[in-house]
């Protein structure tokens, strides 16, 4: 009625009652409606072990935002908000998530930068968004 979109994010974390991308998938697609779908965070997929056979099969409309990150290479659950780092400087397989992405037809229409790094919070904005810009565009041109 009111043209809006929800989107569901799970969260890569063992205290997370939603923490990997088949259990929150399963859930849009109990839920039926068009206008419901996931975030999918590329730290929170690989935070818990989500697979990229699960994203294989998935209706790639059904992901309405990726947010895009990078992580140093901890063990799976033991993962913070802070170990993010720029996209493709970590271990987080950036290519094959996006490339699957591709393949069941996501869009590649909504893409944030979402990095809790304190680090760089103290970094001059304008290099944040030179760095952030050219990471970013380097996954997608690759994959898209």
């Amino acid at each position: 009625e009111y043209g809006m979109r929800i989107s569901v994010e799970f969260l890569g974390h063992p205290a997370a009652s939603i923490n990997t991308f088949a259990q929150a998938y399963g859930i849009i697609q109990d839920v039926g409606r068009d206008n419901v779908g996931l975030t999918l965070d590329c730290f929170h997929f690989y935070g818990m072990g989500s697979r990229l056979e699960d994203l294989a099969q998935a209706d790639g409309k059904k992901i309405f935002i990726v947010h895009l990150n990078d992580t140093e290479d901890f063990p799976i659950g033991a993962l913070l908000d802070e170990d993010r780092v720029w996209p493709g400087t970590g271990c987080i397989p950036l290519d094959e998530i996006f490339q699957t992405l591709k393949k069941i037809g996501w869009a590649a229409d909504a893409v944030s930068l979402e990095l809790f790094r304190p680090e760089y919070y103290r970094m001059d904005p304008e290099d944040v968004y030179r760095i952030g810009k050219e990471k970013v565009d380097a996954i997608i041109k690759r994959n898209f």
